[in-house]
């Protein structure tokens, strides 16, 4: 087994579906952890098995459409200070 760690931003999330997408991420045996203000992300943490290619995979369907990848998060939060 081995823990893995996975950041989850709700920053294109309607407000009305991050308690939904968070209870499905939760029924899949994730477990919420730390929330970080910038980008609206959350850490979640599970054990997966050895040989367990891609665990993340089930986060990003959950999250479907929502879903942001590190580098879209990283250029939506530019576009935030650049218009500021």
């Amino acid at each position: 087994m081995r823990t893995i760690v996975a950041a989850v931003s709700f920053f294109a999330t309607p407000t009305l579906e991050i308690s939904k997408a968070t209870r499905t991420i939760l029924d899949l045996g994730w477990t919420e952890g730390e929330k970080l203000p910038e980008g609206w992300v959350v850490t979640f943490s599970k054990d997966v098995p050895e040989g367990v290619d891609d665990p993340e995979a089930e986060l990003r369907e959950a999250m479907g459409s929502y879903w942001i990848d590190a580098t879209e998060l990283g250029q939506l939060l530019k576009e935030m200070k650049g218009a500021s």
